[in-house]
């Protein structure tokens, strides 16, 4: 059985999500890894799973960033992240770069578009 998804990071709380995340808890101008280069190939390579025709614009700068979500099975984040932890030093949860890291640095592609169940649903 396919476990829903419910991990999950760059869902910023604004004006239509008040729920959200608050983007400035996670800018850690400190965050220095080794292995950013595998983490962002990691973040920027996993499946485009939701797809928008719609711009998305950064919520520190408002520049025009990618829309959409990627996941990996585990974890859905934000097809921005790469520009959010490039130019912001946007640091992802602890637990997901220890997820990018166990599964050693290569997404995995094995789960069923109809268990996404957070943020969005995909109807079947």
């Amino acid at each position: 059985m396919i476990k829903p998804i419910k991990k999950y990071f760059g869902a910023w709380s604004d004006d239509y999500f008040p729920d959200g995340l608050n983007i400035y808890d996670y800018i850690d101008p400190n965050w220095d890894v080794t292995d950013i280069n595998e983490i962002m190939n990691y973040i920027t390579s996993a499946r485009l799973v939701i797809v928008t025709p719609y711009p998305d614009f950064c919520p520190i700068c408002r520049k025009a960033v990618s829309p959409g979500w990627r996941s990996d099975g585990t974890w859905l984040w934000t097809a921005a992240i790469d520009h959010l932890i490039l130019s912001h030093k946007v640091k992802p949860p602890e637990e997901l770069i220890s997820h990018i890291r166990s599964v050693a640095y290569t997404p995995q592609d094995l789960f069923d578009l109809h268990a996404l169940d957070w943020p969005f649903a995909i109807p079947k």
